[in-house]
């Protein structure tokens, strides 16, 4: 175990310094929104259970770039006992909703959004250029086998680590929805985001994520240190409509985009 933690960080690091190229982040007046989004049929399998990301940064209520980090196998096909990494590609958001009615899960948790700082702005899309580079494959669990001797694979989960940074909680890995749920908490426990109030809800057609999925059931979640109660001390519900009320935070410790 402190072989996979130790292996966690050096990934992280490794993956921060991957990118070749300097490109501006951050455009002056953009604000970033972070939406995590798990599925997982029931009973929970591996096999069919993923957690991906999408990243907005918009000018005004505009999108000026969407990035998405969904890291599945080349073939679609998860193969939980595969101790050894096969070819991965990073799928884009509707081809993951895609891949979820075909693999027959019928539920999607948003968590979400976020607005996010420039720090998780510039992990993201690094991470992102890393994946689809080629140097990384997949293998769904990552902390045995080939994966843990040559850190050449990733699952779902370990693609997004470098965007909160590795945890001792990684050690044991969280999938489906408890990886959205500890995805975006430690973001905001962090200070490098805050959830968004109801008037911000202009950011799901920013980001060009529909209220309604054919064939899929779609709930939106907060992150668990804000389902329990808000900066008000009011109790909230754990799951919402997708539609439904967002949540207020402080921006104390929050580091704008601009």
């Amino acid at each position: 175990m402190l072989l996979r933690l130790l292996a966690l960080l050096t990934v992280s690091i490794g993956v921060v310094r991957s990118a070749a190229a300097q490109v501006p982040y951050v455009e002056p007046a953009e604000r970033a929104f972070l939406f995590a989004f798990t599925a997982q049929k029931e009973p929970k399998a591996p096999r069919q259970t993923h957690t991906w990301g999408l990243l907005v940064r918009c000018q005004g209520r505009q999108a000026a770039a969407i990035d998405v980090i969904s890291w599945l196998p080349q073939t679609g096909v998860i193969v939980p006992t595969r101790m050894t990494v096969e070819p991965g590609r990073n799928f884009g958001h509707q081809e993951t909703l895609d891949w979820c009615r075909a693999t027959g899960i019928g539920r999607v948790t948003v968590w979400g959004p976020l607005e996010v700082d420039g720090r998780v702005v510039e992990r993201f899309v690094r991470q992102r250029a890393f994946l689809e580079s080629g140097a990384p494959g997949y293998q769904c669990v990552d902390f045995v086998g080939e994966a843990l001797v040559r850190q050449n694979g990733f699952n779902c989960v370990s693609a997004l680590d470098s965007i909160a940074g590795p945890t001792p909680t990684d050690i044991v890995q969280s999938y489906g929805d408890a990886s959205g749920a500890m995805l975006t908490d430690l973001l905001v426990r962090r200070s490098w985001a805050r959830p968004l109030g109801q008037e911000d809800d202009w950011v799901f057609a920013a980001a060009e994520i529909r209220a309604v999925e054919e064939g899929l059931a779609l709930v939106r979640r907060a992150p668990p240190i804000m389902e329990t109660r808000n900066f008000s001390g009011v109790a909230l519900p754990l799951a919402l409509p997708l539609a439904g009320p967002g949540f207020d935070m402080p921006r104390s410790g929050f580091v704008p985009l601009h």
